[in-house]
């Protein structure tokens, strides 16, 4: 019979966590040793590798550009275009009229620009520059808590 004051409280978890907490400690170690040898880095070399390699400054750079990018394609409503169009094939018909077996080549050009469309392209791009500039205060937001 255990006549101790002190029981012992048997957590799942626990040989994990000193494990873990073990590895950070050796991994830890291992980087001192290896940053003494290497020349000191200054606060602000180690404040621009925080910033350029975290996951959330990065993403918030991607959406910055996918904005930027958004809005150089609505712009482009603005631009001409042309549409080429070629098709070629044989053709049969049932008409006692007409030659049963005929072949028939088509091809088209047609160049294409938008006059006035009630200011959808215009309200458009000014919608998304606004965004664009949405997605730099973001960016400047998420580098200077990081930075932090």
């Amino acid at each position: 019979m255990n006549t101790s004051k002190f029981k012992r409280i048997n957590k799942p978890h626990a040989s994990a966590k000193y494990a873990l907490f073990a590895l950070l400690i050796t991994g830890s170690i291992l980087f001192l040793n290896n940053v003494s040898a290497e020349e000191p880095i200054t606060l602000q070399k180690a404040v621009e590798t925080a910033i350029l390699t975290n996951p959330e400054v990065l993403q918030s750079y991607k959406n910055f550009e996918a904005a930027t990018k958004e809005k150089n394609a609505a712009f482009g409503r603005y631009l001409p275009s042309v549409d080429l169009t070629v098709s070629a094939g044989a053709e049969n018909r049932d008409d006692p009229l007409m030659k049963k077996n005929f072949s028939r080549d088509q091809s088209s050009i047609a160049l294409k620009q938008m006059l006035f469309d009630g200011f959808a392209t215009k309200n458009e791009v000014e919608r998304l520059d606004r965004t664009i500039k949405s997605k730099l205060f973001e960016l400047d937001r998420t580098s200077q808590s990081i930075a932090l």
